[in-house]
């Protein structure tokens, strides 16, 4: 097969079409809104999604049985790639767990932790209350995926490495994971000012 260079066969451009990057800020009115949703499983849902960059889908099709509170690891028996993954909790993730089962929605009866109260099973639109809930914290356009987003971000620019991103968000390829993953202009200007300290000392700027 002659190589594609020799072909004149280009690749598309991936044109990262929508970029989120919660602030505290944000995360701090988005939960104020979740305090008051009529939906209170949402709060758990969101706030879980957030914690460990999952899936939605993966969250509300998880069993309580698929948590080791032991190891602070959570199994998702047949992941996007069509294989189980390992999902490292971390602490937030498994207070978030905790809370919930010491909640008064929580249902000791259910094996899925986040079931829809009306049908038992899984949430299969959370659409409605998600978006009076993303109205209410000034953030109209936040998508449920976008945490996912965010959370890749942000262990990004808490100088965790794109491998170890692309592990926990169990991305086969290192591209998808680095759509994911943008550098805040804080952490930008953090590192242009590495040079500082050798070339402007060598120059003589301070």
């Amino acid at each position: 097969v002659p190589p594609r260079s020799t072909l004149g066969i280009k690749l598309l451009r991936d044109i990262q079409r929508h970029n989120t990057h919660l602030s505290s800020d944000e995360v701090k009115r988005l939960a104020a809104a979740l305090d008051v949703s009529p939906n209170r499983h949402l709060k758990f849902i969101i706030s879980f999604l957030l914690m460990t960059g999952a899936r939605r889908s993966e969250a509300v099709h998880a069993k309580w049985d698929h948590i080791n509170f032991s190891t602070n690891t959570w199994v998702v028996p047949l992941s996007k790639s069509g294989q189980p993954r390992h999902i490292y909790l971390s602490h937030a993730a498994v207070r978030v767990l905790e809370e919930l089962r010491s909640s008064e929605i929580f249902d000791p009866d259910n094996a899925y932790i986040f079931p829809n109260p009306r049908t038992h099973k899984p949430f299969s639109c959370l659409h409605h209350s998600w978006k009076l809930v993303r109205e209410a914290a000034g953030l109209p356009d936040l998508r449920i995926h976008d945490l996912r987003h965010s959370y890749a971000s942000t262990l990004v620019n808490n100088g965790v490495s794109i491998y170890e991103v692309q592990q926990l968000l169990g991305h086969n390829s290192i591209k998808t994971t680095q759509r994911y993953a943008h550098l805040s202009s804080e952490k930008l200007f953090k590192s242009v000012a590495v040079a500082d300290g050798t070339y402007g000392k060598a120059l003589g700027i301070s």
